[in-house]
């Protein structure tokens, strides 16, 4: 087996890429990223897809394994803030960028991320090449963002896991949204019953379409919403107009779109992407503020849509402690690192074991105000 990284996915024919039923490691959606111009060198998002090849056969490479990643110039876009580990680096002389992150840009969402069936010898292996590569390179540090477990940690103890906490809602075969409701604190009930209901009552209806019936009139609205709701806060708007449109192709069926509407017109949407297990939501945006809209739009719409595909966890993104509240319960998310410096790795490392120490804690609080009736369920 050999190693060889790829500047680009179009070096990879999707005939080779692993399969996997996660749209968000699919071929499409990343290739998407990077033929839109959102995920390019340019915007501090190089790709770089770490491959190994099978070269048993002497006239052919065949692709066996893939981690999706990019060399980054910068933090944003990736959910896992290592801000405070940039200012170290910077405090101590040190270059901290170039860093190579293994991810779906922009998605802090649990995927898998070694994407092809390694055994742990292999798999420890391709590690310590990597982490060669890496140095060899000059890269400060290889950060492996919200993996649900397709890598393991464990075959090397140069790879430390990162804790966070992100709030997900998990269907317990509930028949309907009530049934879900039935299950919550009276108290609970009563304030998502009232904020769905003032919301209804102002007039707003919604509408459910996936990728595959979107126009591109609607493609449009959307972005501009999106586009919108970042300029009001000040932020970087990373995505465009042609990566949103290109969805319609990329991922006609794992794709949709929740239109919210008054007086006939849509004035905010939310955009969800949706597995055979998991729905996930990921953008929003509104030209009008109304209280409640935004519960409603993203996190309501999206457990009545997990109920009816039966989906088994819904997760909305990350942060939100207001996510409790409103049927969410807090679950624990790893990211793994590796520091190339040895001056760095050590107080870095143990700045996330104490940090982690913090994480149960929060989750250990969160859980003692769960809105179901069951305290102990979580």
């Amino acid at each position: 087996m050999h190693f060889i990284p790829q500047t680009s996915i179009s070096n990879i024919s999707p005939d080779e890429w692993p399969n996997n039923a996660n749209p968000l490691v699919s071929y499409d959606l990343l290739a998407l990223f990077e033929s839109s111009g959102v995920i390019i060198a340019e915007n501090g998002w190089q790709p770089l897809h770490l491959c190994l090849y099978d070269d048993e056969d002497a006239n052919s490479d065949k692709l066996i394994a893939v981690i999706p990643s990019y060399v980054k110039s910068h933090s944003y876009g990736e959910y896992v803030f290592d801000w405070a580990w940039a200012d170290f680096y910077n405090r101590q002389g040190l270059d901290y960028y170039p860093k190579l992150i293994s991810a779906t840009p922009l998605t802090p969402c649990l995927a898998p991320k070694l994407l092809g069936d390694l055994t742990e010898t292999e798999q420890q292996n391709w590690y310590q090449a990597l982490y060669k590569w890496q140095e060899d390179n000059g890269l400060s540090s290889w950060h492996i963002n919200f993996d649900n477990g397709s890598l393991n940690p464990k075959l090397n103890v140069q790879l430390f896991e990162r804790h966070d906490i992100q709030f997900h809602w998990t269907n317990r075969n509930y028949q309907n949204f009530d049934d879900f409701l039935s299950r919550l604190k009276p108290k609970k009930r009563r304030n998502i019953q009232q904020e769905r209901r003032k919301v209804q009552e102002a007039g707003w209806s919604f509408e459910k379409v996936y990728a595959k019936d979107v126009s591109q009139e609607q493609w449009s609205l959307f972005y501009n919403l999106y586009s919108h709701t970042f300029a009001k806060k000040s932020g970087w708007a990373q995505l465009n107009f042609k990566f949103f449109q290109g969805l319609s192709q990329a991922l006609p069926d794992n794709c949709l779109l929740v239109l919210a509407s008054k007086e006939g017109e849509c004035k905010a949407a939310s955009l969800f992407f949706v597995s055979n297990s998991h729905l996930y939501g990921r953008y929003w945006g509104a030209f009008e503020d109304f209280k409640g809209l935004h519960f409603e739009t993203c996190y309501y719409q999206g457990i009545e849509l997990a109920i009816e595909l039966g989906l088994a966890v819904f997760e909305p993104g990350a942060q939100g402690e207001h996510k409790l509240a409103r049927g969410f319960e807090p679950v624990i998310t790893k990211s793994f690192h590796h520091i190339a410096n040895d001056r760095t790795r050590e107080p870095i490392q143990a700045s996330v074991e104490q940090e982690k120490m913090h994480i149960q804690q929060r989750q250990a609080y969160y859980r003692l105000r769960s809105p179901y009736k069951d305290k102990h369920r979580a």
